[in-house]
């Protein structure tokens, strides 16, 4: 099964942002999008779970999705978008169980069992406008897991996490990829495409890695394959000498 995009152009308004765009995921695959800052890669994944008009055409599994309804979608697509603070007085529990809405929102296991998981079970009694940047992430995490899609697009998902949650994060998302669900008689394996600005959690969980640039895909390759003039094509850096100077920051504070 794969997820392909063909000549996928999208724009705000009159400004186009993603000029035709090609590619094709693999269902089952961890993929992970990189670019510098304004170069489509939100825009991308709002195109890909049919929040954004476009031009060119999306196909899941050779059916193109151009037609589905906000319904449809939802079975197979859940966003995870950008952190955004919300002052609505709605509990953890009950934003949580928004999730649901496609399916049986009176089951609460799946809700209880995201919850866990997510380590927010001591505050489900809590309203959103009494969390922290931290706490409403894992909790809109949670939401996004309990909608049992089995396509997750994750918008920089890091972002307000201490250094231990973003270790428990990865590992969710690990054991998250192992998994699949069964839509109308269809066994669909676990997909996870995510915008990253940091590197360390794409070397840790990407299988293949998107880069786009001014709006154009500039590579789309497995992680083993990656050459290391990429990087500096796509973000404008050195990695080699971005890495030794981490390392060397931390050798200066401790050697």
């Amino acid at each position: 099964m794969k997820l392909i995009g063909k000549n996928i152009c999208t724009s705000y308004g009159s400004t186009e942002i993603l000029h035709h765009l090609n590619f094709s995921i693999e269902l089952g695959q961890s993929v992970c999008i990189l670019g510098n800052n304004g170069c489509g890669k939100t825009t991308l994944l709002k195109t890909i779970c049919g929040v954004l008009p476009h031009e060119g055409d999306l196909f899941f599994d050779d059916r193109s999705v151009s037609h589905w309804s906000r319904r449809q979608y939802a079975k197979y697509f859940a966003m995870l978008p950008q952190f955004s603070r919300s002052y609505f007085d709605y509990t953890v529990e009950q934003t949580v169980r928004m999730g649901r809405y496609v399916h049986d929102m009176s089951d609460t296991g799946i809700v209880a069992e995201v919850m866990a998981k997510t380590g927010i079970e001591d505050l489900k009694h809590r309203t959103l406008n009494t969390l922290s940047g931290g706490q409403l992430q894992r909790v809109l995490l949670a939401r996004t897991l309990a909608q049992e899609a089995p396509i997750l697009l994750l918008d920089e998902p890091m972002n307000h996490l201490d250094l231990k949650m973003r270790s428990e994060w990865l590992d969710l998302l690990q054991e998250w990829m192992q998994g699949k669900e069964e839509i109308n008689g269809r066994i669909i394996p676990h997909t996870l495409i995510a915008v990253f600005h940091d590197l360390e959690a794409p070397l840790t969980i990407g299988d293949d890695f998107l880069f786009l640039k001014d709006g154009c895909l500039l590579a789309h390759m497995a992680k083993e394959q990656l050459p290391e003039t990429i990087w500096s094509s796509a973000l404008g850096i050195d990695i080699r000498q971005y890495a030794k100077q981490q390392q060397q920051l931390w050798e200066d504070l401790y050697d």
